[in-house]
């Protein structure tokens, strides 16, 4: 008998132990799913969601965005502007190292910059003009004319003109304007691997397989709260592999199974793949990606704004949003997201869905009924060809002609950007700041072919709010500008992309934010 009960106890030490080093591993080791393959180690030309995913992970920036999408310091420990606006001083923090060891410094950040001015570098088809104000078509880039380090902890910037926008372009989603160790490249100037001072030094990229990172043992994390990429960025494990599953259905059961901790952006039509299981957490997130009806203000019939605010009024934003964006959706009338600080209350005024209204407005404008197409694709953007179908309903409710016209998502693209369209619903990316959302539509289409607003008093007020620093000013600005929209309508926002990562219960503490960038850092880390 006391035989038999040693035994019980054995195996049952035996098991409880082999469950606490499988559970000490599972936080050893995080194993996060990439639809693709990243399109490189260092950022440059052909950069996709994954690829950021990634490099965030191993790289820091000066500044960073805030979970409220604030910009806080990153390697800076801050910053201050000159009075003239043209000048930003940064201040390099103290103690960080790269993860060769080497310790930051203004030098190494001026090297940074050189490099990202350099006109020779492939980098990106927009990053470098962002800075060096190449790139004017949408984004009122800022303008670097030199860059100084007096000091081991002091770096000056100087632009040729004020610019609000150059911290909020150092921040961006777009590009990772990240502070590299010059060992990151070869001595005869070739790529090698990226040595940044992230929580996470990168080990190996198994192309078409996925990549490795390791916890930097040596990382100095920022004093303050985590928040978005910015404050204490604690590593939560010892290695995170981020593995290449471009099945839907196979990183499901993956994850499922605890073969995988995240699988980021759950695409609508997949979700039901989750559903009943018990240890699977989904994870929603509204983020600054719009969904919204482009006008072709040009279009001899669109271009009267009686017929566009009548289909405004035709338009029932909420069921359009309860049908595409799922429950998760909320309609959005403004350019502004939710998530950004400047979503005031005035941004959720909106044009009602008032079907007589837009038939009064019809007859008022004197349609005779003339046939409008609402361009869409389905093949890539199945949203797209979603709300065309629905509004070509309500639209029709409301007395209009309207027919969608399907087509190959590069043909919906290349129509766009040549102005033969009528109505077409897009999914613009995340902009970061209002004044980055409101550059990418307002302006002359004779100028370039994607802006929707050819209105001068909405130009001054975008240009104004790129250049003014003062938040209760540009929130004057951003205000105007929405009351006008919503008058104007050369677009008609619909509502805000909702991003939908699957957990495991290895990251019990997961949360998303507005920009969806997956943080495999400590979010309740001082």
């Amino acid at each position: 008998m006391n035989i038999l009960f040693l035994r019980i106890c054995t195996l049952f030490l035996i098991v409880s132990s082999f469950s606490a080093a499988q559970a000490a591993d599972a936080r050893q080791v995080i194993r996060v799913a990439i639809s693709s393959d990243i399109a490189s180690t260092e950022f440059a030309t052909k950069n996709d969601d994954n690829t950021t995913m990634v490099l965030h992970h191993v790289m820091e920036s000066l500044v960073a965005y805030r979970d409220d999408m604030t910009l806080a310091p990153n390697l800076a420990s801050g910053w201050t502007v000159s009075d003239d606006g043209k000048t930003y001083r940064f201040t390099i923090r103290d103690g960080v190292t790269f993860h060769n060891g080497q310790p930051l410094t203004a030098q190494i950040v001026k090297w940074n910059f050189d490099r990202f001015m350099d006109p020779s570098r492939n980098w990106g088809t927009n990053c470098r003009p962002q800075i060096d104000g190449g790139f004017e078509e949408y984004i009122r880039p800022s303008y670097i004319v030199s860059v100084a380090a007096p000091d081991t902890r002091t770096v000056e910037i100087r632009l040729q003109s004020p610019s609000a926008m150059f911290p909020h372009h150092l921040a961006s989603n777009h590009c990772i304007y990240g502070i590299i160790h010059p060992d990151s490249v070869a001595a005869d100037g070739s790529w090698s691997k990226p040595v940044g001072t992230g929580p996470y030094r990168f080990v190996e990229w198994r192309k078409g397989d996925g990549v490795i990172l390791e916890r930097y043992k040596g990382y100095v994390a920022d004093r303050g709260q985590a928040s978005g990429l910015a404050g204490s960025r604690k590593a939560i494990a010892d290695r995170v592999e981020f593995r290449v599953v471009t099945d839907a259905a196979r990183a499901a059961r993956m994850l499922k199974a605890g073969e995988l901790d995240l699988v980021p952006d759950v695409k609508e039509t997949n979700r039901a793949l989750y559903s009943g299981a018990a240890r699977v957490r989904m994870v929603p997130q509204e983020t600054a990606e719009a969904l919204m009806l482009a006008i072709q203000t040009r279009d001899p019939v669109m271009r009267d704004p009686r017929i566009r605010l009548a289909v405004a009024h035709a338009m029932d934003r909420e069921a359009i949003v309860d049908a595409v964006l799922g429950r998760e959706g909320r309609a959005n009338p403004s350019m502004i997201a939710r998530g950004l600080p400047q979503y005031s209350a005035i941004h959720a005024d909106a044009v009602p869905h008032d079907p007589a209204r837009a038939r009064a407005l019809l007859a008022e404008a004197g349609y005779k009924g003339e046939r409008i197409d609402i361009l869409a694709s389905g093949d890539v953007y199945p949203v797209n060809l979603a709300v065309a179908r629905m509004l070509q309903g309500e639209m029709a409710a409301a007395g209009f002609n309207a027919a969608v016209k399907e087509v190959p998502w590069q043909t919906q693209y290349e129509t766009y950007g040549s102005h033969n369209y009528q109505i077409t619903p897009i999914i613009f990316s995340a902009r970061t700041d209002p004044a980055l959302m409101y550059s990418a539509i307002v302006g002359q289409k004779g100028d370039h072919a994607w802006y929707l607003w050819e209105d001068q008093e909405a130009d001054m007020l975008t240009n104004m709010a790129a250049v003014e620093a003062d938040p209760a000013t540009r929130q004057q600005l951003f205000d105007r500008l929405h009351r006008k929209a919503i008058a104007w309508n050369p677009v008609i926002m619909i509502g805000n992309y909702v991003r939908v990562d699957a957990v495991g219960p290895a990251l019990a503490r997961y949360r998303g934010w507005t920009m969806g960038i997956p943080r495999m850092w400590d979010m309740d880390a001082k």
